[in-house]
């Protein structure tokens, strides 16, 4: 079922190769913690060097994909954070993904694009347990559950 939908027609935001990778994890995802920037935008590289030098965290930001809200990157861009492109996942058990943007209210590109990492996810795992939290410090990336 993954690869066959890794193949399939009609994916926008979710590149073949990502789609691919999803197909080929090693395990199935049991838990999607979808967070919030907390930010006006942002791209990996930004939260990534935000982790890195003003919060002096160990291991960059604690999700595995960003989406875009058309500040600082595309609309419904998803990109792949350090986690994932080291060959990893942030939770061995679990996907967290952030969305570019200060408030609960995603453009409709990122409505679409997390909806289509969700269902590639989903062909890969089958029922994926979904859960959401606000940032809780202005600015910070949200904790996830």
């Amino acid at each position: 079922l993954a690869a066959s939908a890794a193949d399939g027609k009609g994916w926008r935001y979710l590149s073949p190769e990502m789609r691919h990778q999803i197909a080929s994890l090693p395990e199935p995802v049991r838990r999607i913690s979808v967070t919030w920037s907390g930010t006006r935008g942002g791209d990996a590289a930004a939260l990534e060097l935000y982790h890195d030098s003003i919060l002096e965290t160990d291991g960059g930001p604690p999700d595995d994909f960003i989406i875009g809200n058309g500040r600082r990157s595309v609309d419904g861009r998803i990109e792949p954070m350090r986690h994932w492109q080291m060959g990893g996942r942030h939770d061995s058990t679990g996907i967290t993904i952030c969305l570019a943007g200060p408030s609960p209210t995603p453009t409709p590109a990122q409505e679409a694009a997390l909806g289509e990492l969700i269902a590639a996810l989903e062909a890969r795992s089958g029922h994926v347990s979904l859960g959401t939290r606000e940032a809780t410090v202005s600015g910070l990336l949200a904790d996830v559950d």
